[in-house]
């Protein structure tokens, strides 16, 4: 099963194969546009490539694009989200609960 994590995107991926080098590029400009500050206290505020692998990119939305990661400690599979907005942008209040809603989920 995959488990919805509480983290956000920050900093780059490790370099591997080319699945994680595509990844990489992207993950980078995207949670460079995320100001730590504003974000609910709730979200770990880190690099998430320091606790996960990033597998590849399971699709996109208005709001970022989630991926499918392995958790370095457990080889469990979660579902990493990259936000793409920045505080006061359209759909930002939105997003945030979203992320809290997410922390809760267990599938």
């Amino acid at each position: 099963s995959m488990q919805a994590s509480g983290e956000l995107g920050f900093g780059k991926q490790k370099k591997g194969n080319g699945a994680s080098q595509d990844v990489d590029g992207r993950f980078r400009q995207q949670s460079s546009q995320v100001s730590s500050s504003s974000i609910p206290d709730s979200v770990t505020r880190e690099d998430p490539s320091t606790k996960y692998e990033l597998l590849h990119e399971l699709g996109k939305g208005s709001y970022g694009a989630v991926y499918k990661a392995r958790d370095l400690k457990t080889s469990e599979l979660v579902a990493i989200k990259v936000i793409s907005l920045c505080e006061g942008e359209e759909g930002y209040e939105e997003i945030c609960g979203e992320i809290e809603m997410l922390q809760q989920c267990s599938h």
